[in-house]
């Protein structure tokens, strides 16, 4: 266990896992969070301003909400309430990313990472070859210092 400082009220506390904030913010953004989906439910269709006013909680946090996927309730959200994507500024309901900016940005991870094994493969079939080459010569790749 840590200590660290609240990245939203900078107090000093004791950090459990991978909280990045007090337990007194967290109880107040889980109020918050309530706050908001009341609103919605007694609400739906509402755009971002009339959330922040309604529930009395700040735009910023009701986007976090959003960005964090938290707030999905996709037929509750009016127009006005949705982010755009990160990549490309497409409007989405939730998340950081549309569909198929999600889908791209994975298959280019997935091919980078396979792009990696391969280098992997390679490279220990290179030290193989070069190995069974030092045999056949006679010697034992392992004694290289003791011929110098």
């Amino acid at each position: 266990m840590s200590i660290a400082n609240c990245t939203r009220c900078d107090r000093v506390f004791k950090k459990l896992f991978d909280r990045k904030i007090c337990p007194d913010c967290i109880q107040a953004e889980e109020e918050a969070y309530r706050l908001v989906v009341d609103f919605l439910d007694q609400n739906p269709g509402s755009n971002l301003g009339q959330i922040a006013e309604g529930a009395g909680v700040e735009e910023a946090q009701i986007l976090r909400f959003i960005r964090e996927g938290r707030l999905t309730l996709l037929d509750k959200l009016g127009e006005g309430a949705r982010v755009a994507c990160r990549r490309c500024d497409t409007p989405i309901a939730s998340g950081q990313y549309c569909g198929a900016c999600f889908q791209e940005v994975g298959n280019a991870l997935r091919d980078s990472a396979r792009g990696v094994g391969e280098d992997k493969e390679r490279s220990s079939s290179r030290i193989r070859h070069a190995e069974t080459l030092e045999e056949k010569r006679g010697g034992d790749s392992s004694r290289r210092s003791d011929r110098r």
